[in-house]
């Protein structure tokens, strides 16, 4: 469903080595169960978890910051052809 594991991949890694507190940690385990059932969040914790994602994802030794505006190209066709896309 989703491109990414915000959930259990994290919460024993990344996660806990943050400054994570155990109602934090089960507050966000509970978010990220709730949306891989597609039952909504409220907005408030749709803003708290990206917050959250922020902080894990910047700790990650193979994320780079970017900063906006950005111009995302598909680069799929060039690992299937070895030719740039027109």
């Amino acid at each position: 469903m989703f491109g990414f594991d915000l959930g259990a991949s994290k919460l024993g890694g990344t996660w806990a080595r943050t400054s994570t507190s155990a109602h934090t940690y089960a507050r966000t385990r509970r978010w990220i169960e709730q949306l891989k059932k597609c039952e909504p969040l409220k907005e408030h914790e749709v803003k708290q978890l990206c917050q959250r994602a922020l902080e894990v994802l910047v700790e990650e030794s193979n994320v780079q910051r970017v900063d906006s505006p950005v111009t995302i190209c598909e680069f799929r066709e060039t690992f299937i052809s070895g030719e740039a896309p027109q």
